[in-house]
């Protein structure tokens, strides 16, 4: 009979999970990788419906890792309630879908990204008019498909985000683009990370040389975050690059070695 009182006793004296006394900076920590997880997520969905062949459970992890980055740069925010736009934005900024192929190693040319204030709109020029050729790419590649995607992405998770993408520009060898500029109006999107991807695909002969089709294929595709803008009460909010200090190493005897 005791050991049964016993064992009554100190299951009632059993705390769950939730009841143990967490430090509160564990509390807040966890606050926060909870809003990033959800925010990456929220972020990748969207991505995935577009382009699904370049998303993954990889693919995620390493988004979710640069958005974490992003939000332990919030300059303003507590321990606690930290977001994303409060800080440095860059850390988003060249981030690849495709880690097997990159935006600028498909497409010849630059392309100029710029935020209008006064229109409330993202500007996008084609600067480089360099003309493609087949030397450094595959010969199967008949043409490429571009497209470019701004997405919204609010501070907070309740907001919705919103997007709009270009037409397709199709671009043929030795062929220059059939346009060279176009606009985002986003006059609309306020207190929100505008963030600008590049997205191209690459279609390819059949082997008779005659017909080509889309690939599907990784091998020929790339969608890369060209730009990261951060919107503030209708602001472009600049981002502030800290230097670190260099510390010059002597330069050994005989100079560098090669491994």
């Amino acid at each position: 009979m005791d050991e049964i009182i016993k064992e009554i006793i100190s299951q009632k004296l059993r705390k769950r999970g939730a009841q143990y006394n967490l430090s509160e900076n564990s509390k807040l920590v966890n606050v926060d990788f909870t809003y990033t997880s959800q925010m990456s997520s929220k972020i990748y969905q969207h991505g995935k419906k577009i382009w699904p062949e370049m998303a993954g459970r990889p693919v995620f992890n390493r988004f979710a890792k640069k958005v974490g980055e992003l939000v332990r740069l919030d300059e303003e925010h507590e321990l606690g309630q930290l977001r994303i736009g409060y800080g440095n934005s860059s850390a988003l900024k060249g981030f690849r879908w495709n880690k097997k192929r990159t935006f600028s190693g498909l497409v010849p040319w630059q392309t100029e990204i710029l935020y209008d204030e006064g229109q409330g709109a993202v500007l996008l020029k084609i600067i480089d008019d360099k003309l493609w050729s087949f030397s450094s790419l595959d010969k199967r590649i008949s043409s490429l498909c571009i497209r470019y995607h701004a997405l919204k992405v609010p501070f907070e998770l309740e907001d919705e985000i919103d997007f709009i993408y270009s037409g397709e520009l199709q671009v043929f060898p030795g062929k220059e683009p059939p346009a060279k500029e176009t606009m985002f109006p986003t006059s609309d999107w306020d207190n929100c990370l505008i963030i600008v991807t590049g997205v191209v695909r690459c279609r390819l002969w059949h082997a008779d040389g005659k017909d080509d089709y889309l690939s599907n294929s990784q091998a020929f595709m790339a969608a890369d975050i060209l730009e990261v803008f951060r919107i503030r009460d209708g602001k472009l909010m600049k981002d502030v690059v800290r230097e670190s200090t260099h510390v010059q190493k002597p330069t050994p005897e005989g100079g560098t070695e090669w491994v």
